[in-house]
C-alpha cells in the first residue's frame, strides 16, 4: 500500500451534513467531527490544543504485550467501547483502556487528556489517543469531575496499552455517587464476550477492507493468536485501521 494512502486524512467518511473540527481543517488530527456547533471553548480537545489540559507526546514503539496482568481483572467494570472504571479512596472513580482496547492502541504516540477540573459525560467523548497524523476518540464510561489525569502520560503515552490496568490509567473522576456512576457496566465475564464478539467484527471488517484476495490472510493471522495491532495496522495503514478501530473502541 502506498505512503499517499496510508497518510490519507479519513474525509471519505464524512457524511455530506457533516462539519469537520477546525483542527481537522488546520490538518492537526486527521478525523474529527464537531459535535458542538463550532463553540470551540466548550470543548476539551480544543482547550487541550491550546495548552488549557494534558498532552502527553512521546516516540512511537511498538509495546509488548502484558501478560503477567489479567486480560479483564475482575475488580472493576468495563465500557463497551472498552474502557474499564474502578472506585479508588474517597469514592473517586479510575478509567483505563481495557485489554482488547490496548492491543488496537498500541502504537499510541500521544495522549490528550482533560484538565483537573474538567467534566466528562458517560457516553461522550474522555480523552484522545494519536498515532502519527491520526486521532481517535475515546468516550468515558462515567460521568464526573476530572480530579487528575496520569501524570506519567505526559512522557510515556504508551504506557496507557503497556500497562493498562496499573501503570497506564487515563483520569481519576470524582461522583457524586460512584455506585449509581458505574450502575450497568459491564463485569469481566460480560466483556469478555463481548471483546471475543468485537474480534470477530474486526476480522470481518479487515477483510472487507482488503478485499477478498487478501483478506483470508488476515483472518488466519486473527485466528491464531496474531498481534491485530501490529499486523493490521502495517497492512491496512495507519488510517484506514483506525477508521475500523473507531468502530470498536471509543
Amino acid at each position: 500500500m502506498s505512503d499517499a494512502k496510508t497518510d490519507r486524512p479519513l474525509r471519505h467518511l464524512l457524511r455530506e451534513d457533516a462539519d469537520p473540527c477546525i483542527w481537522m481543517a488546520a490538518g492537526q488530527v486527521a478525523y474529527k467531527l464537531c459535535d458542538r456547533g463550532f463553540r470551540c471553548e466548550e470543548c476539551l480537545l480544543d482547550a487541550c490544543f491550546r495548552g488549557q489540559g494534558s498532552a502527553g507526546f512521546g516516540s512511537v514503539r511498538d509495546v509488548p504485550a502484558a501478560a503477567a496482568e489479567p486480560e479483564f481483572p475482575d475488580d472493576r467494570l468495563y465500557d463497551t467501547g472498552h474502557t474499564w472504571a474502578g472506585v479508588v479512596a474517597d469514592g473517586r472513580i479510575r478509567i483505563g483502556l481495557d485489554a482488547f482496547a490496548s492491543r488496537l492502541l498500541r502504537h499510541v504516540s500521544g495522549i490528550v487528556l482533560p484538565p483537573a477540573g474538567g467534566r466528562v459525560e458517560r457516553g461522550h467523548v474522555g480523552c484522545w489517543v494519536t498515532d502519527e497524523n491520526v486521532t481517535l476518540s475515546l468516550k468515558s464510561p462515567v460521568s464526573g469531575t476530572v480530579v487528575r489525569s496520569n501524570p506519567r502520560l505526559r512522557s510515556s503515552p504508551a504506557l496507557a496499552a503497556e500497562s493498562p490496568y496499573t501503570e497506564g490509567w487515563l483520569l481519576e473522576v470524582a461522583c457524586e455517587n460512584a455506585e449509581a456512576a458505574v450502575n450497568g457496566l459491564l463485569g469481566a465475564p460480560e466483556i469478555r464476550a463481548r471483546a471475543q464478539a468485537d474480534l470477530n467484527r474486526l476480522r470481518d471488517l479487515s477483510m472487507e477492507a482488503q478485499g477478498e484476495r487478501e483478506g483470508p490472510s488476515i483472518g488466519a493471522t486473527l485466528a491464531d493468536g496474531g498481534e491485530p495491532a501490529q499486523d493490521l495496522r502495517r497492512q491496512l495503514g495507519p488510517s484506514e485501521y483506525y477508521g475500523i478501530v473507531s468502530r470498536l473502541v471509543g
